[in-house]
């Protein structure tokens, strides 16, 4: 599960293969977390899919509405990440990060991705919306304009495209020699030295989003005509400016698209 390059740990989470975010995964980042909280040795953490092909393809599906006792939600661990006080870098391999792979990634304080790896939340194509602050944070990085692309559309960007976006702080060089965790754990080594970002502290324009989201209305089917999760992820995103009150704008709706007869089909 765990190794380490000289002060920076390696997490290496999920089975291996897509790497899905179900209870004993999420129990598993917790309880590592925790044990590095304080533990001088480790000065920075490395989050990394196992298996070196995917970093997440998601959320368990199966656990949706039938949640792993006494263990975090994939929303709460997005929260306990965010708020750790010792740098985290996700580091996305050249598979997919995928839903709420893409949103563990977020509450990272650093992204470093191969080029070729597809990153997105799809989560619309199934009549839901994200449901781990992927409608607030995604928009604080690349743009409402783009996030709403991304989201309502179901669009996955390349980690080439991410870093022009702002989605990904950094790629793996074509020709570099060094390995994703290897320049994973560069980014780790210099952001001791500096403060930690947190995505959700990026300010957004609430006129600007109201305006585009105002724009972004007009062009998508009504709810009662297979457009419910598209307006719903649209709501979520239109609450983003205020992020608490977005989250739980996201996670209100969240539910509800997940029970509505178009969630389910």
């Amino acid at each position: 599960m765990t190794a380490s390059t000289s002060s920076v740990a390696i997490l290496e989470f999920g089975d291996g293969k897509l790497n899905p975010l179900g209870g004993l995964t999420r129990k598993a980042i917790h309880k590592h977390l925790e044990e590095w909280k304080n533990d001088p040795a480790v000065t920075a953490i490395v989050l990394v899919g196992r298996g070196g092909k995917h970093f997440c393809a998601g959320a368990d599906m199966t656990e949706f509405g039938n949640p792993t006792p006494d263990v975090l939600s994939v929303t709460d661990l997005t929260f306990y990440i965010e708020s750790y006080q010792k740098p985290i870098v996700a580091a996305i391999a050249s598979g997919v990060a995928l839903g709420g792979g893409l949103e563990l990634a977020l509450a990272c304080h650093y992204r470093v991705a191969m080029p070729t790896a597809k990153l997105g939340l799809p989560e619309v194509q199934v009549g839901v919306i994200p449901g781990a602050g992927g409608t607030q944070r995604l928009p604080r990085l690349v743009g409402v304009e783009k996030a709403i692309e991304m989201i309502l559309g179901g669009k996955q960007v390349t980690g080439q495209q991410a870093v022009a976006l702002k989605l990904v702080d950094g790629i793996v060089p074509p020709q570099q020699e060094k390995s994703l965790i290897d320049c994973a754990a560069q980014w780790a080594t210099w952001a001791t030295s500096m403060a930690l970002p947190r995505v959700r502290d990026i300010p957004l324009d609430a006129q600007h989003v109201e305006a585009v989201c105002d724009a972004a209305k007009k062009k998508l089917p009504a709810p009662d005509f297979g457009g419910f999760g598209v307006n719903a992820a649209l709501s979520a995103i239109r609450a983003s400016p205020d992020f608490q009150k977005g989250m739980e704008t996201e996670q209100e709706l969240f539910w509800e698209t997940l029970a509505h007869p178009q969630g389910q089909a």
